[in-house]
């Protein structure tokens, strides 16, 4: 319920009064962001998913090595109406890692996660009206 009592006696003003939080600046106000997941570990080393939203999605990637681990690798492979794209990484460094927005993905799209010797997990937000 809107509240207001300012100098307009309770209507709404012309010009909306800045709040806190602030919507996110790449995303319009009158959209809904949904943040969505998908991890993969030694045990489940394989995870897929489907984008979706109405704009393209930009995936973050968080991980961290097994320790001990002989060899370990990472591979996102996105896929889409145009093609497909793979990331691979193959030498992990210790301790826990971060790629932000290292990739982008369209709705309609899907996004498959493939770990060797180490636990991952692949980030992204979707807008929806």
């Amino acid at each position: 319920m809107w509240s207001y009592t300012g100098c307009c006696c309770g209507h709404v003003p012309a010009d909306p009064v800045p709040y806190w939080p602030q919507p996110m600046p790449q995303y319009s106000p009158w959209c809904q962001v949904t943040a969505k997941d998908i991890s993969a570990s030694t045990a489940a080393n394989t995870a897929q998913a489907i984008i979706a939203g109405v704009g393209s999605a930009f995936l973050s990637l968080q991980y961290l090595k097994d320790a001990g681990a002989p060899e370990s690798s990472i591979t996102v492979t996105i896929t889409d109406s145009s093609g497909t794209g793979e990331w691979n990484i193959t030498t992990l460094l210790d301790g826990f890692q971060e790629k932000p927005d290292f990739a982008v993905a369209t709705p309609g799209g899907t996004v498959k996660l493939d770990v060797t010797g180490c636990t991952a997990e692949l980030r992204w937000f979707e807008r929806t009206y």
